[in-house]
C-alpha cells in the first residue's frame, strides 16, 4: 500500500486521476479527499493500479495536436477506446472464468494492441516530412491491422517488459497459437478483441 502511494505520488497526472476518481459519485464517501494516501485506500489497490496503468498508458494514443490532423485525432481516440475496453473486457472474462492470475489480465489487454498507435504515429510522422502523400483512412486501417501486432510484439519487447505479454500481443490475431504455446489465453484475448 505504502509503496502505491509513493508511485502514485511521483506522477502529477496519475496523482490527479487517482483524486479525481476517488472524489467521483461511484467513490465518494462523505468527505472529499484531497491526500493520495486516502485516495489509493478508497478505491483500493486494484482500481488505483488500473487507473495508473490507463494513464501512463494514454500517452501512446495521444498525437502531437499541434499537427495532427483531426481524422488522426479522432482515430487515436477510437484506438485509447478499444485499448480501454479490451482492458476492461479481459479482465471481466478472466475474473467469471477464475483464470489463475486474472488480474494481469487487465495489463494484457492494455497492451494487447500497443501496436495500434505505434504504427498511426510512424504513418503521422511519414506524412508530415512529406515522405508519403495523405494516406486515406480505409488504407491507413487497413495497413495498421496487418501491422501493428509485430509492432506491439516488438515494442514490448524492446520496453523489457515480459516475454509472455509480448509473445500474446504478437500472436493475438493468430488463427492457431504457435507451437508449444498455451492457447487459452490467446483465445481470451481473440474472443475480447474480436467483440470490441
Amino acid at each position: 500500500f505504502n509503496a502505491a502511494v509513493r508511485l502514485v505520488s511521483r506522477d502529477p497526472a496519475i496523482a490527479a486521476a487517482i483524486l479525481s476518481a476517488a472524489n467521483s459519485a461511484e467513490h465518494q464517501r462523505g468527505t472529499p479527499l484531497s491526500d493520495i494516501r486516502g485516495a489509493v485506500a478508497r478505491l483500493g489497490l486494484t482500481d488505483t493500479r488500473r487507473l495508473a496503468i490507463a494513464i501512463a498508458t494514454r500517452a501512446l494514443y495521444d498525437p502531437d495536436t499541434r499537427v495532427a490532423a483531426p481524422h488522426h485525432r479522432a482515430r487515436a481516440h477510437r484506438d485509447l477506446h478499444r485499448t480501454m475496453t479490451c482492458a476492461f473486457a479481459s479482465a471481466a472474462l478472466a475474473g467469471r472464468s477464475q483464470v489463475v492470475g486474472g488480474e494481469d489480465a487487465f495489463v494484457t489487454g492494455m497492451f494487447l494492441d500497443v501496436g495500434r498507435p505505434l504504427v498511426h504515429r510512424a504513418v503521422m510522422t511519414l506524412e508530415r516530412r512529406r515522405r508519403v502523400e495523405l494516406v486515406p483512412d480505409a488504407a491507413l486501417e487497413m495497413v495498421i491491422e496487418r501491422t501493428h501486432a509485430g509492432v506491439g510484439g516488438d515494442a514490448l519487447a524492446a520496453w523489457g517488459l515480459p516475454l509472455r505479454l509480448g509473445e500474446l500481443a504478437r500472436h493475438h490475431l493468430a488463427a492457431v497459437p504457435p507451437v508449444g504455446f498455451d492457447g487459452a489465453d490467446l483465445q481470451r484475448l481473440a474472443l475480447v478483441s474480436t467483440l470490441v
